[in-house]
């Protein structure tokens, strides 16, 4: 019996005692939740960041894609939020946030969900929490 993966390599499928075993890319890529920042820190201190991370890899078919879920945990997930990030290149991807997406919440750490993708559609994920150390928003008093 033969097999494909998504990427179109073929393998043969052995059965022993009427089990199937596949070979081919079934390793999924790597991404370290320790190698993902926000502009560049372990922190989120203002508005607008830059979710970067570095080191992705894949071994068998390569990479195809890097998924992003984030969400603030102020309200647990009701602004949960799904990104597909850039390739930048290297191992490295990357995503543009605005709090204003995630409903303004920065009460609690912002939780982020990395799904690295390979071409045979295998796929990983490693979770990673930034915590948001944006000023406290004046307030005009009224006169």
């Amino acid at each position: 019996m033969y097999a494909e993966d998504y990427a179109g390599n073929k393998s043969t499928v052995v059965l022993i005692n009427q089990a199937a075993e596949i070979t081919g890319d079934v390793t999924p890529p790597t991404a370290l939740a320790e190698n993902l920042k926000a502009n560049g820190k372990d922190t989120i201190d203002s508005e607008h960041f830059t979710l970067r991370i570095t080191g992705v890899t894949d071994s068998g078919s390569g990479m195809d894609y890097v998924q992003m879920a984030v969400w603030n945990g102020e309200n647990g997930q009701d602004d949960l939020k799904y990104y597909m990030a850039k390739d930048e290149g290297n191992g490295a991807y990357s995503v543009d946030i605005s709090t204003a997406d995630h409903k303004n919440q920065t009460g609690d750490y912002y939780y982020v969900r990395v799904y690295p993708v390979d071409k045979a559609e295998t796929r990983a994920g490693s979770e990673s929490r930034l915590r948001p150390r944006l000023p406290a928003k004046t307030q005009r008093r009224r006169r």
